[in-house]
């Protein structure tokens, strides 16, 4: 179970071995046993009796700012991995192994760009967004990294080559969507419509799953392939979200979006020159993508949850850095 709590003036303490959550007047109470993560927003306050409790369970618990963007966590020592993953993941920075990673990433990020943008249009199709599938398709398989011997050597290429697949994504994503939310394409800090901003609250909830995801299989969350080394970025995260954000936070969204339950009206509150989700709007999309995270699907021949996949995917990067599989694939989801 994840708690997510983004009320200003709620707050989190310890009684027992459970967690309380006072907000708004109520107060709900959670077996620590069955807290994965806490994520906690500007305004929670919480006591060191609680964030005690949720360190000696190994309960993640993360920190957003104002924008909903992780800032913090408490890492606890079993979220702490191995030095013999990272000496490995530092190393593959300059071989092939890293080159591998990052193509892999982008490539499946691309391919489950093309592949949603198939399953949303397939009761009308529009011959713009089939257009646009098809292109995505085309610059994937038109780039190839094979040969290079370190990251730094293809980084430019791939970056071209996901940037030219993004901008088609998100042109293509514009003729789905409903034209009276005004998304036209992406933009963000802050977002200017009620879709981007549900996107980038989906993102910040999906950043969180995949850093604890790394931090359990021992690999250092700051140290990236695709995305470059930046003080106060976490860059594996980065690149380890790439093929989660189709599957799971764009697919959550689109279907708020397209039944009518995302409402400029409601799910947003201005801020400076853009806006940002609601309340409401926060626990809406909340709602929705946790709903997804504990949905159940075939994920390499396994039955397993979204969230299980991500830890599974995580462990998949570290095992192909440590020698024990010979060959890294990035999950590429397809819709039935």
């Amino acid at each position: 179970m994840d708690l997510l709590i983004d009320t200003k003036g709620a707050a989190l303490r310890k009684r027992r071995d459970r967690l309380v959550v006072a907000v708004e007047g109520r107060r709900d109470e959670y077996a620590i046993s069955d807290v994965d993560q806490v994520v906690l927003g500007p305004g929670v306050s919480v006591t060191s009796d609680a964030l005690l409790l949720a360190a000696e369970h190994g309960t993640d618990v993360v920190v957003t700012d104002w924008r909903e963007d992780p800032r913090g966590r408490l890492v606890t020592g079993a979220l702490m991995g191995a030095a013999l993953t990272k000496r490995h993941q530092l190393a593959a920075l300059h071989d092939p192994r890293g080159v591998r990673i990052a193509w892999e990433l982008a490539k499946a990020k691309c391919r489950n760009q093309a592949n949603l943008l198939s399953r949303v249009d397939r009761d009308r199709p529009d011959p713009r967004v089939q257009e646009a599938v098809r292109r995505i398709r085309a610059t994937v398989t038109a780039f190839d990294p094979s040969g290079a011997s370190s990251v730094a050597e293809v980084r430019p290429g791939i970056f071209a080559a996901e940037g030219g697949a993004g901008r088609l994504y998100m042109e293509a994503l514009g003729l789905v969507l409903p034209a009276e939310l005004g998304f036209h394409g992406r933009n963000r800090r802050p977002p200017r419509d009620v879709v981007n901003a549900a996107l980038s609250y989906g993102y910040g909830i999906l950043h969180s799953q995949v850093q604890r995801a790394l931090f359990l299989v021992g690999l250092e969350p700051s140290m990236g392939f695709l995305h470059v080394d930046r003080w106060g970025r976490s860059s594996l995260t980065l690149d380890a979200m790439e093929i989660f954000r189709q599957p799971l936070i764009d697919r959550a969204v689109l279907t708020l979006a397209r039944r009518g339950q995302l409402r400029p009206d409601e799910h947003t509150e201005p801020h400076g020159p853009g806006l940002y989700l609601s309340a409401d709007g926060r626990r809406l999309v909340a709602g929705q993508v946790f709903e997804r995270l504990a949905a159940t699907f075939t994920y390499r021949a396994q039955t397993v949850t979204w969230k299980q996949a991500i830890v599974l995917e995580a462990r998949a990067i570290a095992s192909y850095l440590l020698g024990h599989r010979s060959l890294y694939r990035a999950y590429i989801h397809r819709w039935a």
